[in-house]
């Protein structure tokens, strides 16, 4: 186990923190107009991501394709994958749903910033680089650097955590813990950050298709289908069928893992993927992956999405 790793990576997640959380004031002071200031705002967001870890990579001296789980995986078990990402959407779109109670739909709402944008180009920034610098990140460097602790669910448990709250909204933070989640188990089952890479750009691709969809519809019934459940009577219906969806979710979820197991028997990790459910027993000498930088950061994006659920920003 290396104790020293997984406290690197603690603190690489709070520089990661710090530096959104300034970029997203910057966001909220100044906004995002026109085209080319959308794409730019995409550009600055996933670098504040992306940079500190190459940085990090480049002073931890660490192997690439073990820090960024580069490995490749046959054709069937990227089939699966796919398969594997439809399980879990009734759980995603439950979390989406239930943080509508109380916030509005932050990924819908693009689609008035995205409208008269080309789709092509759309796509290959949100569908396409966004995931893969984020796979990079989070379930490369910092699932990698957590993982050395010994304790594969748990880092991937917070591995998920960190991704869902650095998007620093309500409403993608819980459906994105639930992403980071399904996306953890398949990276630590089959050793390949392409897996999740295929789950996220599918996600993303799906999304970017509805965002231009909703980009068509007129402005109040784009305002109904992107605002929070505000009327009463829709609020109701809406606590009453949430249970379900989240049952039905965590059913679905539950199935995904005989995919899971499936995916690591064809790379030849059935021993991995035990490990990841062992949670830790047998393993020898183990080390917490919740560390003070780890936590810090988490704490700081936790306070901004407060702070903006407050204002109401």
């Amino acid at each position: 186990m290396d104790k020293k790793r997984v406290g690197r990576t603690g603190w690489l997640y709070l520089v990661v923190m710090e530096l959104f959380i300034v970029t997203n004031i910057v966001r909220l002071l100044f906004g995002t107009r026109g085209e080319m200031n959308i794409f730019l705002d995409l550009f600055v967001s996933q670098g504040m991501v992306i940079l500190p870890v190459i940085i990090y990579f480049f002073i931890s001296k660490a192997g690439f394709k073990e820090m960024f789980s580069i490995r490749a995986v046959k054709i069937p078990t990227l089939l699966l994958m796919l398969l594997y990402t439809l399980l879990w959407y009734p759980l995603i779109g439950a979390c989406n749903a239930f943080t509508m109670l109380f916030t509005d739909n932050a990924a819908m709402q693009l689609s008035q910033d995205f409208e008269g944008i080309n789709p092509v180009l759309m796509w290959l920034v949100v569908g396409v680089a966004g995931p893969l610098l984020e796979e990079l990140s989070f379930r490369g460097a910092i699932l990698s650097g957590l993982s050395k602790s010994g304790r594969i669910f748990a880092s991937v448990v917070l591995s998920a955590l960190m991704f869902g709250v650095l998007h620093l909204n309500l409403n993608q933070m819980a459906y994105a813990m639930v992403m980071g989640i399904a996306f953890g188990l398949a990276v630590s089952a089959t050793g390949s950050v392409w897996c999740s890479f295929v789950s996220h750009m599918m996600i993303n691709s799906v999304s970017v298709i509805a965002i231009r969809i909703m980009s068509t519809l007129p402005g109040d019934i784009l305002s109904q289908s992107t605002g929070a459940f505000d009327d009463p009577a829709m609020k109701s219906r809406m606590m009453l069928m949430i249970p379900a969806f989240l049952i039905i979710g965590l059913v679905s979820a539950g199935l995904s893992i005989l995919l899971l197991k499936a995916m690591a028997a064809i790379e030849g990790r059935e021993q991995e993927f035990r490990r990841i459910f062992s949670f830790g027993r047998g393993d020898g000498e183990l080390t917490g992956v919740f560390t003070f930088p780890a936590v810090l950061g988490l704490v700081l994006g936790a306070v901004f999405i407060a702070v903006r659920l407050i204002i109401g920003v």
